[in-house]
Parts: structure tokens; C-alpha cells; sequence
């Protein structure tokens, strides 16, 4: 079955010639499923976002001139200094994780991929990247 699409619906900006295409069902199946991804990870950096700024009183937004950038400041604050102390601490922590729950880790904390995420790439089954992921945390909790 072949679907109609007006794609200045799913792209605003589309300045192309003809915006309607005609698509069939299992593909706009993977268009909504990839929108609904992409609105998931978006939701995603807006409270890692708001987390961020609410718990450190910055921003990772560099570009936004009301918020404190902290790679300039000349005069730390204990705030920085804090982040920086933790940040030696945890690193050394980190090399006693396995290679595969070290880098689990990474992906899923600071390149914030989703265990589903993570798992497609390893081509693995996401409760065993779930449960790497845990028994990382919880060698690290009992390494501090």
C-alpha cells in the first residue's frame, strides 16, 4: 500500500520542487520509528541539559552568553575545583572495569546512547549491555 507523504510536514525548511512522495507502509514505518528516536534523544540532552545546569550552574552550551564558562575562568571556584577532583578520581577507577563494561560505560554516559543503542552496535542482546552496565556501577560505588 502506498502512502502519500507531504514531506514539508517532517522537514519545515524543504525548499525542493515536488514535497509529496509516495512511500509504502513498512517504509513509513521506519520514517516514525526514526522520529520517534530522534525526539527521544532530543528530550534526552534537554534534561542532561537542565541536570547539568541545575546541579553545576553551567552550561555545555558554550555559545550561550548567559550562563559561566568555566574553560576561561582564571580563578576557580570550588565548584571547579570539585569537578576537577572527582574527575581525577573516577579515571583511575575506570581502568579497573573490563574493557567491554569500560567502554559500555563511555558509550552509555558520555556519548548518552541508550542500552538498545549500544546493544545494535555490538550486535548483543540489550539486558546483557543492561547488566554490564550495572555491574559497573556497582564495582565503581564499591571502589569510592
Amino acid at each position: 500500500m502506498q502512502i502519500k507523504v507531504d514531506i514539508r510536514e517532517l522537514y519545515p525548511d524543504y525548499k525542493g520542487e515536488n514535497p509529496i512522495i509516495e512511500i509504502n507502509s513498512s517504509q513509513w514505518e521506519a520514517i516514525m520509528e526514526v522520529a520517534h528516536i530522534h525526539r527521544k534523544n532530543e528530550k534526552k540532552h534537554e534534561m542532561r541539559r537542565i541536570r547539568t545546569e541545575e546541579m553545576y550552574g553551567y552550561t555545555e552550551n558554550l555559545h550561550d552568553k548567559n550562563k559561566k564558562d568555566f574553560s576561561t575562568n582564571e580563578n576557580p571556584t570550588e565548584e571547579t575545583v570539585f569537578l576537577k577532583l572527582e574527575k581525577e578520581k573516577l579515571l583511575p577507577l575506570l581502568e579497573k572495569l573490563t574493557p567491554i563494561q569500560k567502554r559500555r560505560l563511555c558509550q552509555y554516559y558520555i556519548n548518552d546512547l541508550t542500552f538498545r543503542d549500544i546493544a545494535r552496535l555490538e550486535n548483543v542482546n540489550e539486558k546483557s549491555v543492561r547488566e554490564s552496565i550495572n555491574s559497573a556501577m556497582k564495582k565503581l560505588r564499591k571502589l569510592l
